[in-house]
């Protein structure tokens, strides 16, 4: 799956969860607004973990970018 497609299933996932989590709150049901916010914070921990990911890679090329450089002078 590409970035872009699990992107969209976290934001469909977390519309999902504020779903059930209003669902929830409407009908006086904990459980289903437990559910809810449980999805939407699934879903905004394994973005978050993606971009961190990210952010890891691009620090760790430009380390290596780096040395790379001193080695060269």
């Amino acid at each position: 799956m590409t970035d872009a497609n699990k992107e969209l299933k976290d934001m469909k996932d977390k519309t999902k969860g504020k779903a059930n989590e209003t669902a929830g709150k409407v009908r006086d049901d904990k459980s289903q607004e437990l559910k809810g916010k449980g999805q939407s914070f699934g879903a905004d921990l394994r973005n978050d973990a993606r971009h961190l990911g990210d952010d890891i890679k691009n620090e760790g090329k430009k380390l290596k970018d780096k040395f790379n450089k001193k080695k060269e002078d």
